[in-house]
Protein backbone atom coordinates (compact mmCIF):
# COMPACT_ATOMS: atom_id res chain seq x y z
CA UNK A 1 0.00 0.00 0.00
CA UNK A 2 1.39 3.38 -0.97
CA UNK A 3 1.45 6.33 1.39
CA UNK A 4 1.46 10.04 0.58
CA UNK A 5 4.77 11.79 1.16
CA UNK A 6 4.71 14.20 4.06
CA UNK A 7 7.21 16.08 6.19
CA UNK A 8 7.42 14.74 9.72
CA UNK A 9 7.25 17.50 12.34
CA UNK A 10 9.35 17.70 15.51
CA UNK A 11 6.32 16.25 17.31
CA UNK A 12 6.62 13.13 15.15
CA UNK A 13 10.41 12.76 15.08
CA UNK A 14 12.61 14.01 17.89
CA UNK A 15 15.70 15.92 16.73
CA UNK A 16 18.00 13.24 18.15
CA UNK A 17 16.12 10.58 16.16
CA UNK A 18 17.01 11.90 12.71
CA UNK A 19 19.97 9.49 12.56
CA UNK A 20 22.42 12.37 12.13
CA UNK A 21 26.08 11.60 12.78
CA UNK A 22 27.17 14.92 14.27
CA UNK A 23 30.86 14.00 14.16
CA UNK A 24 30.71 13.21 10.44
CA UNK A 25 28.55 16.28 9.85
CA UNK A 26 31.37 18.52 11.07
CA UNK A 27 34.17 16.65 9.29
CA UNK A 28 35.06 17.86 5.76
CA UNK A 29 35.90 14.33 4.63
CA UNK A 30 32.63 12.75 5.74
CA UNK A 31 30.14 15.63 5.66
CA UNK A 32 28.76 14.46 2.29
CA UNK A 33 27.50 11.31 4.01
CA UNK A 34 25.14 13.47 6.07
CA UNK A 35 24.49 16.63 4.08
CA UNK A 36 21.90 16.84 1.34
CA UNK A 37 19.14 14.30 0.71
CA UNK A 38 19.63 10.71 1.90
CA UNK A 39 17.23 7.73 2.01
CA UNK A 40 16.85 6.65 5.63
CA UNK A 41 14.53 4.62 7.81
CA UNK A 42 13.51 6.44 10.99
CA UNK A 43 11.46 5.58 14.02
CA UNK A 44 8.27 7.64 13.79
CA UNK A 45 5.74 7.29 16.61
CA UNK A 46 6.98 3.81 17.40
CA UNK A 47 7.11 2.53 13.81
CA UNK A 48 9.89 2.36 11.20
CA UNK A 49 9.18 4.63 8.24
CA UNK A 50 11.21 4.93 5.03
CA UNK A 51 11.76 8.31 3.46
CA UNK A 52 14.30 11.02 2.67
CA UNK A 53 16.21 13.01 5.28
CA UNK A 54 17.32 16.51 4.29
CA UNK A 55 20.19 18.43 5.92
CA UNK A 56 21.37 21.86 4.78
CA UNK A 57 23.76 24.41 6.28
CA UNK A 58 22.18 27.87 6.51
CA UNK A 59 23.61 29.63 9.59
CA UNK A 60 22.10 33.04 8.86
CA UNK A 61 18.62 31.88 7.86
CA UNK A 62 15.72 32.49 10.18
CA UNK A 63 13.69 29.68 8.56
CA UNK A 64 14.35 26.90 6.02
CA UNK A 65 11.91 24.68 4.12
CA UNK A 66 12.34 21.85 1.64
CA UNK A 67 9.88 22.12 -1.23
CA UNK A 68 9.06 19.83 -4.13
CA UNK A 69 6.36 18.19 -6.17
CA UNK A 70 5.11 16.18 -3.18
CA UNK A 71 4.06 19.34 -1.29
CA UNK A 72 3.20 21.44 -4.36
CA UNK A 73 6.28 23.60 -3.67
CA UNK A 74 4.54 25.16 -0.70
CA UNK A 75 7.03 26.71 1.73
CA UNK A 76 4.79 26.36 4.78
CA UNK A 77 4.44 22.61 4.15
CA UNK A 78 8.15 21.84 4.30
CA UNK A 79 9.62 23.57 7.35
CA UNK A 80 12.91 22.13 8.60
CA UNK A 81 14.12 22.38 12.18
CA UNK A 82 17.40 23.89 13.36
CA UNK A 83 19.65 21.46 15.22
CA UNK A 84 23.04 23.06 15.93
CA UNK A 85 25.75 25.26 14.43
CA UNK A 86 23.54 26.48 11.58
CA UNK A 87 22.38 23.05 10.34
CA UNK A 88 18.74 22.39 9.49
CA UNK A 89 17.16 18.93 9.21
CA UNK A 90 13.88 17.41 8.11
CA UNK A 91 12.46 14.01 7.16
CA UNK A 92 9.87 13.45 4.43
CA UNK A 93 8.16 10.14 5.04
CA UNK A 94 7.48 7.80 2.10
CA UNK A 95 9.36 10.04 -0.35
CA UNK A 96 11.14 8.04 -3.04
CA UNK A 97 14.05 8.62 -5.40
CA UNK A 98 14.26 10.95 -8.42
CA UNK A 99 11.97 13.48 -6.75
CA UNK A 100 12.57 17.17 -7.49
CA UNK A 101 13.30 19.51 -4.59
CA UNK A 102 14.82 22.84 -3.62
CA UNK A 103 15.35 24.78 -0.41
CA UNK A 104 13.34 27.86 0.46
CA UNK A 105 15.20 30.12 2.89
CA UNK A 106 14.11 33.14 4.86
CA UNK A 107 16.85 35.66 5.59
CA UNK A 108 17.71 37.05 9.02
CA UNK A 109 15.57 40.09 8.19
CA UNK A 110 12.52 37.89 7.62
CA UNK A 111 12.55 38.35 3.85
CA UNK A 112 12.25 35.26 1.60
CA UNK A 113 15.25 34.43 -0.58
CA UNK A 114 15.24 32.85 -4.06
CA UNK A 115 14.78 29.11 -3.94
CA UNK A 116 18.10 27.25 -3.86
CA UNK A 117 19.28 23.96 -5.30
CA UNK A 118 20.98 21.63 -2.83
CA UNK A 119 24.71 22.48 -2.50
CA UNK A 120 25.27 18.83 -1.59
CA UNK A 121 22.87 17.53 -4.24
CA UNK A 122 23.92 14.20 -5.77
CA UNK A 123 21.72 14.47 -8.85
CA UNK A 124 19.83 17.21 -10.69
CA UNK A 125 17.61 18.11 -13.58
CA UNK A 126 19.36 18.89 -16.88
CA UNK A 127 19.82 22.48 -18.02
CA UNK A 128 17.88 24.79 -18.17
CA UNK A 129 16.13 23.40 -15.07
CA UNK A 130 18.12 23.29 -11.85
CA UNK A 131 16.05 21.47 -9.25
CA UNK A 132 17.89 18.86 -7.24
CA UNK A 133 16.74 15.24 -7.36
CA UNK A 134 16.65 12.72 -4.52
CA UNK A 135 19.12 9.90 -5.12
CA UNK A 136 20.68 6.94 -3.32
CA UNK A 137 24.42 7.58 -3.24
CA UNK A 138 25.09 4.05 -1.96
CA UNK A 139 23.58 2.42 -5.05
CA UNK A 140 26.93 1.89 -6.80
CA UNK A 141 29.24 -0.87 -5.56
CA UNK A 142 32.84 0.24 -5.94
CA UNK A 143 35.48 -2.22 -7.11
CA UNK A 144 38.55 -0.30 -5.99
CA UNK A 145 39.38 -2.07 -2.73
CA UNK A 146 42.67 -3.40 -4.10
CA UNK A 147 43.70 0.07 -5.24
CA UNK A 148 42.64 1.66 -1.97
CA UNK A 149 44.85 -0.75 -0.03
CA UNK A 150 47.80 -0.82 -2.44
CA UNK A 151 51.24 -0.49 -0.88
CA UNK A 152 52.74 2.96 -1.22
CA UNK A 153 56.52 2.72 -1.49
CA UNK A 154 59.04 5.36 -2.45
CA UNK A 155 56.28 7.71 -3.51
CA UNK A 156 58.69 10.64 -3.58
CA UNK A 157 60.72 8.86 -6.26
CA UNK A 158 57.81 7.85 -8.47
CA UNK A 159 57.13 9.83 -11.62
CA UNK A 160 54.09 12.08 -11.90
CA UNK A 161 52.46 12.79 -15.24
CA UNK A 162 49.13 14.62 -15.18
CA UNK A 163 46.56 14.67 -17.98
CA UNK A 164 43.96 17.45 -17.83
CA UNK A 165 40.81 16.00 -19.36
CA UNK A 166 37.74 18.03 -20.28
CA UNK A 167 34.92 15.50 -20.45
CA UNK A 168 32.78 17.48 -22.85
CA UNK A 169 35.30 18.09 -25.61
CA UNK A 170 37.94 15.34 -25.52
CA UNK A 171 36.05 13.34 -28.14
CA UNK A 172 32.53 13.30 -29.59
CA UNK A 173 30.59 10.44 -31.10
CA UNK A 174 29.90 10.02 -34.82
CA UNK A 175 26.94 12.40 -34.52
CA UNK A 176 28.97 15.11 -32.83
CA UNK A 177 27.36 14.48 -29.43
CA UNK A 178 29.12 14.56 -26.07
CA UNK A 179 30.20 11.12 -24.86
CA UNK A 180 28.69 9.71 -21.70
CA UNK A 181 30.91 8.22 -19.00
CA UNK A 182 30.56 4.65 -20.27
CA UNK A 183 31.77 5.68 -23.70
CA UNK A 184 34.55 7.80 -22.23
CA UNK A 185 35.77 4.91 -20.10
CA UNK A 186 36.06 2.67 -23.15
CA UNK A 187 38.11 5.25 -25.07
CA UNK A 188 40.07 7.43 -22.72
CA UNK A 189 41.31 4.93 -20.13
CA UNK A 190 43.29 2.77 -22.61
CA UNK A 191 44.70 5.96 -24.13
CA UNK A 192 45.90 7.28 -20.75
CA UNK A 193 47.47 3.95 -19.81
CA UNK A 194 49.18 3.62 -23.19
CA UNK A 195 50.58 7.16 -22.95
CA UNK A 196 51.97 6.53 -19.48
CA UNK A 197 49.98 9.12 -17.54
CA UNK A 198 49.87 8.52 -13.80
CA UNK A 199 47.16 11.01 -12.82
CA UNK A 200 44.06 12.49 -14.44
CA UNK A 201 42.51 15.87 -13.65
CA UNK A 202 38.87 15.68 -14.67
CA UNK A 203 37.24 18.95 -15.63
CA UNK A 204 34.48 19.48 -14.91
CA UNK A 205 33.00 17.18 -12.30
CA UNK A 206 30.25 19.66 -11.44
CA UNK A 207 27.30 21.04 -13.35
CA UNK A 208 27.73 24.34 -15.22
CA UNK A 209 25.35 26.35 -17.44
CA UNK A 210 27.65 26.99 -20.43
CA UNK A 211 29.51 23.94 -21.74
CA UNK A 212 31.89 26.04 -23.79
CA UNK A 213 33.39 27.33 -20.53
CA UNK A 214 35.03 23.97 -19.67
CA UNK A 215 33.33 24.14 -16.30
CA UNK A 216 35.02 27.14 -14.77
CA UNK A 217 31.63 28.56 -13.73
CA UNK A 218 29.98 25.71 -11.80
CA UNK A 219 26.37 25.94 -10.68
CA UNK A 220 26.62 23.39 -7.88
CA UNK A 221 30.06 22.27 -6.77
CA UNK A 222 29.27 18.63 -6.00
CA UNK A 223 26.84 17.82 -8.78
CA UNK A 224 27.99 15.81 -11.79
CA UNK A 225 27.20 17.18 -15.27
CA UNK A 226 23.94 15.68 -16.51
CA UNK A 227 24.92 15.98 -20.19
CA UNK A 228 27.84 13.59 -19.75
CA UNK A 229 26.43 11.31 -17.07
CA UNK A 230 23.34 9.75 -15.60
CA UNK A 231 23.45 8.98 -11.90
CA UNK A 232 26.60 7.09 -10.88
CA UNK A 233 28.14 6.40 -14.31
CA UNK A 234 31.07 8.60 -13.26
CA UNK A 235 31.90 5.83 -10.81
CA UNK A 236 32.13 3.40 -13.72
CA UNK A 237 34.72 5.59 -15.44
CA UNK A 238 36.82 5.85 -12.30
CA UNK A 239 36.56 2.14 -11.52
CA UNK A 240 37.56 1.28 -15.10
CA UNK A 241 40.64 3.47 -14.80
CA UNK A 242 41.64 1.87 -11.50
CA UNK A 243 41.26 -1.66 -12.81
CA UNK A 244 43.37 -0.97 -15.91
CA UNK A 245 46.10 0.64 -13.86
CA UNK A 246 46.22 -2.47 -11.66
CA UNK A 247 46.19 -4.85 -14.62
Amino acid sequence: MSHPSSLMTPHDVRPDHYAVDLVALHHPRYAHQQMGAHPVSLLVQGERVDGIRFIVFAPHASAVSVIGDWNQWQVEAGSLIAIEDGFWVGFVAHLGLNQRYKYALTGPDGQPLPHKADPYGAYAEPYPSFASLTYDQTAYSWGDQQWQHRPITEKHRQALSFYELHLGSWQHDENGQVLNYRELAARVVPYLVDMGYTHVELMPVSEHPFYGSWGYQPVVYLRRPVVTARRMILSILLTSAIRQVLA
